[in-house]
């Protein structure tokens, strides 16, 4: 072997120096580029960071987005965007990423840590329980644990537990105030009320400007009954912060406990106008209203709970009553009813059941009511477990009620992003003003029109985009004298969507038509006469519902036959030639859902949602309509997984979603 490398030519041994030059070379450029990259990973971790750190979790959501997708096994990015999805209310979507983060890195105690309060967010208590003692399996010296597990047997009403968990945050960090406040709390809850107070003015006195340490430490001086106290540190908390909700429900408490209801109701008000998705407050006014004679008041409130937290048992018990004194026998039965759904031992329902049943002469159903509410009572008095877990439980008595800070805006916001995505169709814009555009993922420039002259493109989106009739005109003049060819088949389908965005939609139509007859296997041309018949049926069934006359051309509005199935059907055959022509463009099947949804065929639209997703499985719109649908037909596991999926890729409308139908 020796002798056959020492006979190599001069020139196999150049070629071989060059090639260990050259491999020296690719060893330190590939160093070089790894630094680099290394560098850069930190750069857009750090950068994820300081968009949460400024609360833009949307923002925080696109870096840590880019940084998985090329390199999706890095466990700190899954971890930062989980926390970016619980700062949004998207529990179950933080659920998977730090799912993902221990699957990449499963001794690092603190993804057990933050997986916890996902998972006590979820109800999911002993899963949370689980999480923290493994959190201090892996690293014992952590407050934050104990902390957080402290707060898993609050939740769990393991006071003993909790006040000991505390205690060991304590003796870790001294300094920490959240550990005085929630030890107080836990004696608080072992009524151990005046041994609360040292905790409660530890944690204010590190803390003297947080109000929300005075307001609980006020609602201790409530139990305590010293309401002077309890309603100083109230006032004190909303001089500290006037949006704090919070401060002012427990106010509105103290004025109850005083018997001043024109204060407590003001109060009530105000936390409305805070937090107007705040179901806990419209009860307690309804409650107000009810004592106060004000009957068709209390069930406007009773009925305002409901929408915003439609599996209340206590509200549809209530809103009974209501109607029961109102007379009203067959409502408060299935207000009654629907409270027995929700809790099947709910003694009182059936009683007032039965009562009802017995108004209306259906005695035989009020003895059969009377003698259930008997029965369950004797039961129950035999120390029969009840039916429903405490996770079950809580699903059906907890109110809605965040107290979250100034949320107006955000809940002015929720009808908004009930709006699905409307189809998706061509636009024709300027280049100067797509250049100024932030477009979507989702959203496509088609290369048709390649000319260098031109100074507009043709753009797909769900946008409805709108230019000055001037512009318009212009940009049209352009085309007029058109004959179709081969050159000019681009540039008048250009024309036809100028036309549409004229709403001159025979004439956009028509174009289509012109070049379908000739270019029958041109399936841009199916795909923009699809989105404008199905644009037109839109049009007139608005005009239908606000009950306004229209005119065809040729008959009257007595003559006209209905032929809205009819343009379904030609809409359809336009998409369907879509498919035949281009299987893969994925627009098609996303219009194709939506035309299934105005014709109520839920089920079909979802398969055409999926067959988007399939083929770009980044259509964030695509997911964000099929969660719409499936909520829609309560299928809320899967709608609420679509709309994580909508929100991690940019939608942020889809987190009002979330919270409203996603946390319970």
């Amino acid at each position: 072997m020796k002798t056959f490398l020492y006979s190599k030519s001069r020139k196999q041994q150049k070629s071989l120096t060059q090639l260990k030059k050259t491999a020296v070379f690719l060893f330190v450029l590939m160093h070089f580029l790894l630094g680099w990259g290394q560098l850069n990973i930190t750069h857009w971790l750090n950068s994820g960071r300081d968009k949460l750190i400024d609360s833009d979790n949307m923002g925080a959501m696109e870096y840590l987005n880019t940084l998985i997708k090329f390199i999706p096994d890095l466990d700190e990015a899954y971890y930062l965007r989980a926390i970016s999805k619980y700062n949004l209310g998207d529990y179950r979507g933080a659920l998977d990423d730090l799912n993902k983060a221990i699957e990449i890195k499963p001794y690092f105690s603190y993804y057990y840590l933050y997986r916890g309060e996902v998972k006590n967010k979820l109800y999911d208590l002993y899963g949370a329980r689980e999480d923290f003692d493994k959190s201090i399996e892996l690293k014992a010296n952590n407050p934050d644990t104990y902390l957080g597990r402290g707060i898993n047997s609050l939740m769990q009403k393991k006071y003993q537990d909790a006040y000991d968990d505390f205690s060991m945050a304590i003796s870790l960090d001294k300094k920490n105030p959240y550990a005085y406040l929630y030890r107080a709390l836990a004696l608080q809850a072992l009524q151990k009320n005046k041994e609360a107070i040292p905790d409660f003015d530890k944690a204010i006195s590190l803390s003297p400007i947080v109000s929300d340490f005075y307001v609980r430490r006020g609602r201790n001086f409530m139990e305590l009954q010293d309401t002077t106290s309890a309603l100083s540190d109230f006032n004190y908390a909303i001089s500290i912060d006037s949006l704090n909700s919070f401060a002012y429900y427990n106010r509105f408490m103290v004025y109850i406990e005083k018997g001043d209801t024109v204060s407590a109701i003001k109060d009530l008000n105000t936390v409305i106008r805070l937090d107007p998705e705040n179901a806990l407050c419209y009860f307690n006014r309804a409650e107000i209203k009810s004592k106060k004679g004000d009957l068709p008041g209390a069930i406007e409130d009773y009925n305002q709970v409901i929408k915003i937290n439609p599996n209340n048992v206590f509200t549809y018990f209530n809103r009974g009553i209501v109607y029961f004194m109102l007379r009203k026998w067959k409502n408060a039965i299935d207000d009654y009813t629907k409270a027995i759904e929700l809790n099947p031992e709910f003694v009182a329902a059936y009683y007032n059941r039965s009562i009802a049943w017995y108004q209306l002469g259906e005695l035989k159903r009020a003895k059969q009511d009377f003698e259930k509410a008997v029965q369950i009572n004797n039961e129950k008095n035999v120390n029969r477990e009840t039916k429903l877990d405490s996770t079950q439980l809580a699903k059906i008595i907890t109110f809605k009620a965040d107290f979250e800070k100034g949320n107006v805006s955000s809940v002015r916001k929720l009808e908004e992003g009930l709006t699905a995505f409307t189809e998706f169709q061509f636009t024709y814009l300027p280049s100067d003003s797509i250049n100024k555009l932030k477009l979507s993922q989702s959203e496509m420039i088609p290369e048709l029109i390649k000319h260098s002259t031109e100074k507009s493109v043709l753009l797909i989106s769900y946008r409805q985009f709108a230019l000055s009739p001037d512009t318009l005109e212009k940009l049209l003049s352009q085309y007029d004298t058109l004959n179709l060819t081969p050159q000019s088949r681009d540039l008048i389908l250009a024309r036809a969507v100028l036309k549409a965005m004229k709403q001159n939609y025979s004439a956009a139509i028509a174009d289509c038509d012109l070049i379908i007859r000739e270019y029958p296997d041109y399936f841009w041309a199916y795909f923009l006469r699809g989105s404008i018949r199905f644009k037109l049926i839109n049009i007139i069934k608005t005009i239908k519902s606000q009950n306004l006359q229209y005119y065809y051309i040729g008959k009257s509005v007595q003559n006209r036959t209905d032929k809205s199935q009819e343009n379904y059907d030609e809409v359809v055959s336009d998409y369907q030639k879509c498919i035949d022509l281009n299987p893969k463009f994925t627009y098609t099947y996303f219009n194709l859902a939506n035309v299934e949804i105005e014709k109520a065929n839920f089920e079909d639209a979802i398969k055409f949602y999926t067959k988007a997703i399939d083929l770009n499985p980044k259509f964030a719109e695509a997911f964000f309509n099929r969660g719409l649908t499936y909520i829609y037909l309560q299928k809320n596991l899967e709608g609420c997984k679509d709309m994580s999926k909508a929100g991690e890729l940019g939608i942020s409308g889809a987190y009002t979603i979330i919270r409203k139908y996603c946390n319970n």
